[in-house]
């Protein structure tokens, strides 16, 4: 399909199906190695962005690339907020149950970051290595004053999904790809993902990649209560940037675990 990313020579795709839903995953096309390491984008990415990486670690790893539930191709179902990361720590675990995998190592980007950290809390036994690229807070994503994660306001005002500019959620919807405004897609990815003036070689498979997040009050970004404090908007219960809340996320508990998988970031 024309709207749809290209796939990398080397790389294969497939539909997984697990028990909790279909998801769709990247591996090398030819299997040199049987370590895995598994792959984790961040928001308004897919898996995608780490072909480039699946090929050139292959001839010692075995790269998996999903996309995780809310993101590309992977079958479209609501993300439950309150379970914090949680809804993607499961899918992952069952992911790699039907893959027949006992642990593997774990890279997560930004989002992605606390969606393995709380694999790593869940199921401590299947890590063995983390490493995060530019992780998100151990406290969520907003709405916090301090390095001990304390709320700006009781009702995490300042977090969740009414915080995210609606302009761009509007623009991912109609999958703008022009360069015309500093809130179109394709500008984010450009001044956010990357420093300027660098362009990806591959700059129009990541945008369509990232146009296929599912979008709508209970997906990208979620819904929101009003609230009395500013920015006056607090959490509501569906969606990623609701389930990134750290009314619902907290994974302090790393420091706490008695055995530790090695970190880097």
């Amino acid at each position: 399909m024309e709207d749809l990313p290209q796939v990398l020579e080397g790389i294969e795709t497939r539909f997984i199906e697990t028990p909790r839903l279909k998801q769709f995953v990247r591996f090398p096309e030819v299997k040199n190695s049987s370590i895995p390491v598994v792959f984790v984008h961040g928001n308004f990415t897919s898996g995608t962005y780490f072909e480039e990486t699946i090929l050139a670690l292959s001839q010692k790893f075995y790269g998996i690339a999903p996309d995780l539930r809310g993101y590309g191709l992977t079958e479209d179902k609501v993300i439950d907020a309150t379970l914090g990361f949680k809804d993607w720590s499961m899918d992952l675990n069952e992911l790699l149950e039907t893959l027949q995998i006992n642990s593997a190592h774990f890279v997560g980007w930004s989002m992605g970051s606390g969606v393995v950290t709380q694999f790593l809390l869940d199921y401590p036994e299947k890590v063995k290595t983390l490493t995060l690229i530019s992780p998100v807070s151990p406290f969520g994503f907003g709405g916090t004053k301090d390095v001990k994660g304390t709320p700006c306001y009781d009702d995490f005002a300042g977090s969740g999904g009414g915080t995210v500019n609606p302009d761009f959620v509007q623009r991912i919807k109609e999958h703008d790809t022009s360069a015309l405004d500093p809130n179109s897609p394709r500008n984010v990815i450009n001044n956010f993902y990357y420093k300027p003036p660098f362009r990806a070689k591959r700059e129009e498979d990541f945008l369509k990649a990232s146009l296929l997040e599912k979008v709508g009050p209970d997906r990208y970004p979620g819904d929101f209560v009003v609230s009395p404090n500013w920015p006056y908007v607090a959490p509501g219960k569906f969606g990623p940037v609701n389930a990134m809340s750290p009314k619902y996320v907290n994974l302090s508990g790393i420091a706490k675990l008695v055995k530790k998988p090695r970190f880097s970031g």
